[in-house]
Parts: structure tokens; sequence; C-alpha cells
């Protein structure tokens, strides 16, 4: 994977010039934006392996590690389609140069997507053990599960096996996804459909149920991060559309995406992996005040009721 400036790629910048096409090399500062969120996304990965061999701390163990592991693997994947859908590096597999694969399956349904549903499921688990006081069913975890598969995969599924020119086919000479018109608005609709489900359950859980350690505040942050994130690619996307021909619009497109990935994930983990690492029986003992605190308020709602 080459960031220098090589005969082929002076060959590239040429060919997109006499189709009258600006297209900056890829280079060092493309370069320096895949090193840094990939650092970012590796010590991402060793806060989660950290978060599983702690799950026994009730801080952690209350913030659905097995969900918010699937949330860091999603992320992670999201990265990599940002990375060769926007042209950040070059495809050096078949594979990568399919675009199907990179800015559908990659970048999309198992990126952006599945963050955005599994946000919506964490949402639904929230409502069901403070709104309902129930401890979540395993029958509604199974068919929250399903739904989230079918959510992120039919869609790319159906797309797949469209013919690529009434979808995003590769130009094989400048290395880019060129999309369909009709394509690309589909694609922008159900990112904001995804969106709408995250933010829905976000405010349902702020509006309707008293967390009882600011669960549902933080919940709905991480989905507006997410949210002002793909308002931005939307707006490229439309507004500049051979965005990724430009040095500065693909790398201001990965750095939006990916800061909200990781934001919204230590938005939701954050304070109970820094307690845990380094105030442990002083974050313990806070959470167990709040929980405390929570069910007491509870109590007192249900005797006023009553009376």
């Amino acid at each position: 994977m080459s960031f220098a400036l090589t005969d082929k790629e002076k060959l590239r910048v040429a060919l997109a010039s006499l189709l009258g096409v600006h297209m900056d090399p890829i280079g060092a500062s493309d370069l320096a934006v895949v090193v840094f969120w990939s650092t970012a996304h590796f010590v991402q990965l060793l806060a989660a392996a950290y978060m599983l061999a702690h799950t026994r701390y009730r801080p952690i163990g209350s913030q659905q590690p097995g969900v918010m592991l699937l949330v860091t693997l999603a992320s992670c994947v999201w990265f990599v389609g940002d990375i060769t859908a926007n042209e950040l590096v070059h495809p050096v597999t078949p594979l990568l140069r399919d675009c199907v694969f990179t800015a559908v399956w990659l970048r999309s349904a198992l990126g952006q997507t599945a963050v955005l549903a599994l946000l919506s499921h964490r949402a639904l688990c929230l409502f069901v053990k403070y709104g309902l006081r129930r401890h979540v069913p395993a029958a509604m975890t199974l068919a929250s599960s399903a739904l989230l598969l079918a959510t992120t995969l039919t869609p790319a599924v159906i797309i797949s096996v469209l013919p690529r020119t009434r979808t995003v086919e590769y130009v094989a000479g400048l290395e880019i996804c060129n999309f369909d018109r009709r394509f690309k608005a589909a694609a922008v609709g159900l990112g904001w459909l995804a969106l709408a489900g995250a933010l829905a359950g976000a405010l349902l859980v702020c509006v309707r149920v008293r967390c009882a350690h600011g669960e549902g505040a933080r919940l709905l942050a991480g989905a507006l991060l997410l949210g002002a994130a793909n308002a931005v690619h939307t707006g490229v996307f439309y507004g500049r559309a051979e965005y990724a021909a430009s040095r500065g619009w693909r790398a201001a497109v990965v750095c939006v995406d990916q800061a909200a990935a990781v934001g919204a994930w230590w938005l939701l983990m954050g304070r109970a992996l820094v307690g845990c690492a380094w105030r442990r029986q002083q974050l313990l003992a806070e959470w167990t005040q709040e929980s405390q605190a929570h069910h007491a308020t509870k109590r007192s709602v249900i005797v006023t009721t009553i009376q």
C-alpha cells in the first residue's frame, strides 16, 4: 500500500485531469489520517478487552459489555470501509476494488448502520430495565438481534445482486467509486433511517425513563454526535460530488465519521472504564449510591401514586 508519488499515481492524476477532474494524489496527509485513526481504534480495542476482563465490576457489567464489544468491532469495520471508499488508500486486492463491498458492506451495513442499530438495541434494553423495571428476557434479546441483522444485512444483500451500473461501480483507471444518482439517494436515506431509530430510542429513554446512572443522557449525546457526522457526510456527498478527489475533503469526511464513532463509544463507556482503572472503589461507591437513590425515588413515586 504505497503513499508515495509513483509513476502510476502520476498517471492516475493525469488521466483525471484529461477528464476534467482535479485529483490530489494519495500522499502523506492521507497516511497521517490512516495512522491517527488506526491508533485510536487500537486503543479502543484495548479498552474493549479491558472491559471484557472486568465485566464483574458492576459499573462495567451494567453497561452491556457484549453490545459495546460489537459496537467496537463495527466501528473498526466502518473505519476500513471509510478509508477505502473515500480513497485514502490504494485498493490492493480485487475485493477492495469492489465498491459494493467497501462502500455498502464495510462502510454502511457492517459499519455505520450496525453501530446505530446496536445503539437502538441498547436503548431498548435501558427502557425495559428502568422503564418497565424488568430484566431483559432472552427471547427479547434474540428477537432484537434478528431484527438488527435484518436491518443491516437485507439492503446490502439486495444491492449486491443488482447490476453495478445501477448501484456503484469501480472506475479502474481512476481508482474511484462511481455512484448511480438513485442509488446515492437510497444509500443516504437508509443511513438517516438507521439514525432515526437510534435517536428515537435515545429520546424515548431520556423522556420516559429515569435512568440511575445517566445512561440515557449519554446515549442521546452519542446518537446526536453520530447524527452530526451523518449530516456533514450527507452535505459533502451532495455538495461536492467529487470530494474524494480532494485531499482536504476526503480527510475531513473520514475524520468526522471516525471522531463520531470513537467519541460515541467513549461517551458511553468512558466513565466506567476510567473509574475502574484509576478510582475503582470511589466509582463503585458512587455507583451504588446512585442506584440506591434511584430505587428510593421509584418506591416513593409508587407509594404516592397508590395513596
